[in-house]
């Protein structure tokens, strides 16, 4: 089993949002963990409607990242769009 494989697994093994962060801290730089967030944050603001100009501003990140997301959000079957879309729902 590739490692990847063996790292999703684990990720899908913790239930505990507290023992998430705990491992992601362990796991990933501060700095890692910001860029993802960051990356997850353009997710969610594309989906709330903003403009790619407005979230490059608010948040100091590459239209080139930006444009990344809203590629994976219109690709059919994508995950992120799905999550999004039942947060959205949630709402």
């Amino acid at each position: 089993m590739k490692v990847t494989d063996r790292l999703v697994r684990i990720f899908c093994s913790i239930d505990d949002p507290r023992t998430m962060k705990r491992f992601m801290k362990e796991v990933f730089t501060a700095s890692e963990i910001e860029d993802i967030s960051k990356r997850w944050k353009v997710m969610e603001m594309l989906g709330d409607g903003h403009s790619q100009r407005a979230i490059a501003s608010k948040l100091g990140v590459s239209l080139c990242k930006i444009t990344r997301g809203s590629k994976v959000l219109k690709t059919g079957g994508s995950v992120s769009k799905r999550i999004l879309d039942e947060r959205t729902a949630r709402r």
